[in-house]
């Protein structure tokens, strides 16, 4: 269940080119992302106590994003997975 937040949200949303399905996302395609989305999150991250992800993107994908999400650098963060709708999974970072 997706969590009653008050106060100041501010999202960022990140959307790429649908790939093909089974199509293969190779290194250079996490780069990418992964660069994109830390342009987004690293100046505003230390203005939260936590941050929450709702993403629906490849497990390949999700496991690259948990392990740039460094302890210490970034607060806690929330995951959420998609599947028929977001459901709360895990914190990490705490």
């Amino acid at each position: 269940q997706i969590p009653k937040i008050d106060g100041v949200v501010e999202t960022i949303e990140l959307v790429t080119v649908q790939k093909t399905l089974g199509e293969p996302l190779y290194d250079n395609h996490y780069e990418e992302m992964l660069s994109c989305l830390f342009k987004q999150i690293n100046p505003i991250a230390s203005k939260y106590e936590e941050i929450h992800i709702f993403a629906s993107v490849p497990a390949g994908m999700a496991i690259e994003l948990g392990r740039n999400l460094q302890k210490g650098v970034y607060p806690p963060v929330h995951l959420y997975n998609y599947s028929n709708g977001y459901t709360f999974t895990n914190i990490i970072n705490t």
